[in-house]
């Protein structure tokens, strides 16, 4: 049976923050800028994508399978104001959340975001419950991006801090563009491009 995905309206929020606070836990782009280290917090985890998703969801960008799984949030070329407006909403409260006020955060995430082109389809996150991976969630939540890209005729491009996921986003065309460890001891980024 094919697997649906359907736009996330606001109601979803807190649903889709808990599958992302299990699905991501592990990913070093996220743990790190908490706390510098590797120790998993899935409430942690969770409260900062409660946070992230409002903001994306306003900008219509999060797209989820029907039973609620997982989610992606794909940002259309030229939008670099969904990133200017979610930093200026979660910013503050996400510091509360870190151990160093968000020094470490702000930092990774101003790094990152010198590396992504504005004029892609950008897949700035996905993930699938982990009781639920393996099941072709994950590759409908990649697709439905890849297909909007393509129809803009923009190119796609992510970055990941999981070298397993290169393989992964490999298979739907994506190429390692660029690798390099983030300042202060951060974590190891792959950045990947695929063309329409």
């Amino acid at each position: 049976m094919p697997i649906r995905v359907q736009k996330a309206g606001p109601e979803r929020v807190d649903d889709l923050a808990v599958v992302m606070g299990r699905a991501l836990v592990d990913e070093p782009m996220i743990h790190w800028p908490f706390r510098g280290d590797s120790e998993r917090d899935v409430e942690r985890t969770t409260g900062l994508f409660a946070l992230l998703l409002v903001p994306y969801i306003a900008a219509d960008v999060i797209w989820e399978d029907e039973r609620g799984r997982g989610c992606a949030a794909w940002i259309p070329p030229g939008r670099i104001d969904i990133f200017e407006d979610m930093d200026r909403a979660t910013r503050g409260p996400i510091a509360a959340l870190t151990d160093d006020g968000g020094a470490r955060y702000d930092a990774f995430w101003d790094w990152l975001g010198h590396h992504v082109p504005d004029d892609v389809t950008f897949l700035d996150m996905v993930g699938v419950d982990p009781d639920h991976q393996g099941r072709g969630i994950g590759r409908a939540l990649v697709e439905v991006g890849l297909a909007h890209a393509d129809a803009r005729g923009s190119a796609a491009f992510l970055e990941t801090g999981t070298e397993r996921n290169v393989g992964y986003y490999e298979r739907f065309g994506f190429r390692v563009v660029a690798d390099e460890d983030a300042p202060n001891g951060g974590p190891h980024v792959w950045f990947m491009r695929r063309e329409p």
